[in-house]
């Protein structure tokens, strides 16, 4: 059996946010959006079809995943219907504007999840920014616990 070494998570710090949207690519500014205010993983975000935008409700659904294959080939799966994944999500007028319009079977984001990660990590460095792209999904709930206190 494999043991894994548990990683201690850092969400990124409001100077690290600010700093890395800055800096980032429309695209991949996109991408620490969708994972930063609104938690989405990376195979989520990669998942994203131009049926999944809602442009009359600013919204987005959430119901498809972006997987490697056997084979190392990369395809949207669906998730089973009662997951609890499946969501609903009100963006931000000015997220919905990173939002390149697209064909209703064309992907959002043209990079597959390892994409992101790597895009991101050059990112970071760039950035002097400490985190992984996985902990951008605890930044909102590191800010909000901030603000009530918690």
């Amino acid at each position: 059996m494999r043991t894994f070494k548990r990683i201690k998570l850092d969400p990124p710090k409001q100077s690290d946010f600010k700093r890395l949207l800055e800096m980032a690519r429309p695209e991949d500014k996109l991408c620490i959006a969708l994972s930063s205010l609104y938690g989405l993983r990376r195979g989520e975000i990669a998942g994203l079809c131009g049926d999944d935008i809602l442009w009359d409700k600013h919204s987005i659904i959430v119901h498809s995943d972006r997987i490697k294959t056997k084979d190392r080939e990369w395809v949207r799966k669906e998730m089973p219907q009662d997951s609890k994944s499946i969501r609903r999500i009100e963006l931000a007028p000015e997220v919905m504007d990173m939002i390149p319009h697209v064909g209703q079977k064309d992907f959002v984001i043209r990079l597959n999840p390892d994409g992101i990660t790597y895009r991101f990590e050059r990112l970071k460095e760039k950035a002097k920014v400490t985190c992984h792209f996985h902990e951008l999904r605890n930044y909102s709930d590191s800010i909000r616990s901030e603000i009530i206190g918690s």
